[in-house]
């Protein structure tokens, strides 16, 4: 990222209304700012992998000749299937034939799972795979890798 200075960072930070693209950003920041950070110890501070950080790390090598708006936001997913609508979800809760209960996103405290997708998603976040069998494979080996927290501490007994 040698064709991009950090002031130039902060000022498309300070301009950014999307959660991933600040992210992005402050990763990037910190890469450059801190001597002794790698790219792999960025992306990990913010929990992506080595390869993460050298695909986007390089993408906003871009904001040297083009607009941020065309940098820094993910591209639109047109394949990506629609949310259900409000009526849609109430449909589904009242025809699910368990219980369901609702806790926070992101809080592992609260919710054991949590911890899980976070280590697979660590394991396997943004990575490119050269052929269709080798996500199954790196799936099959991360899955086998997963560190189950201990239930235990979220019984409230």
């Amino acid at each position: 990222m040698e064709s991009v200075s950090t002031d130039h960072l902060r000022q498309v930070l300070a301009e950014v209304d999307d959660a991933a693209a600040t992210e992005r950003l402050m990763a990037a920041l910190t890469y450059k700012e801190i001597d002794e950070v790698t790219q792999a110890d960025a992306a990990e501070l913010y929990e992506y992998s080595e390869g993460w950080a050298s695909k986007w790390f390089n993408r906003l090598e871009r904001l040297a000749d083009e607009p941020f708006e065309e940098v820094v936001y993910d591209e639109p997913r047109p394949e990506r299937p629609a949310e259900l609508t409000e009526q849609e979800h109430e449909q589904f809760v009242e025809d699910t034939p368990i219980e369901l209960c609702y806790l926070p996103g992101g809080s592992p405290e609260l919710n054991p799972v949590e911890e899980c997708w976070r280590q697979l998603n660590q394991a396997l976040g943004n990575r490119l795979f050269d052929t269709l069998d080798e996500p199954q494979k790196a799936a099959l080996a991360a899955l086998g890798d997963i560190k189950p927290p201990d239930v235990f501490t979220y019984l409230y007994l």
